[in-house]
């Protein structure tokens, strides 16, 4: 079960990958080494970031997790540690050009966090999860219209935190 889960992660950096370049090209090569480490934030108060706010339920699932005292103490500080990077990451709002090495960070603490999940929850029920989260990442990608895209990460960050509370409840 914990292969199924890093062939998913390496599916998805592979379409990540292949969409970003895709979008950049120009000369095809390898990006990481030319990107700007953070892109700040323009903050329109007309645009609804519904990703920005969707992510401030990590941070909440992790603080209540500890609390709880549910799911190993990985899971919890992880869940944080995620939330408080994809706020700062969703401070920019999908029309601004964001392909940057935070983006890069926010999306490897979240697929460790998957991969955590999978490892102290090894069910089909989560490796079903793991495949409708990697599909609607895919969708979320092709999406054109940026006020649809941050609408579906919301839902996307929305689902994962109820499967997280739901995986590690008493």
């Amino acid at each position: 079960m914990l292969m199924n889960s890093f062939y998913l992660l390496n599916l998805e950096f592979f379409i990540l990958n292949y969409i970003i370049r895709k979008e950049n090209s120009k000369d095809n090569k390898i990006f990481i080494i030319n990107m700007i480490f953070y892109y700040k934030p323009s903050f329109k108060w007309n645009y609804p970031n519904y990703s920005l706010f969707s992510s401030l339920l990590f941070i909440i699932v992790g603080i209540y997790l500890m609390i709880t005292e549910q799911g190993p103490s990985t899971i919890q500080y992880m869940t944080l540690v995620v939330g408080l990077i994809s706020v700062i990451h969703h401070c920019r709002t999908n029309d601004e050009n964001f392909h940057d090495i935070f983006r890069m960070i926010d999306i490897f603490c979240a697929n460790l966090l998957g991969l955590l999940v999978f490892y102290y929850k090894p069910t089909y029920d989560t490796l079903y999860f793991g495949i409708f989260i990697l599909f609607i990442f895919i969708l979320i990608q092709k999406l054109n219209c940026n006020r649809n895209k941050s609408f579906f990460h919301a839902l996307f960050h929305i689902s994962i935190c109820i499967f997280i509370l739901y995986s590690f409840k008493k």
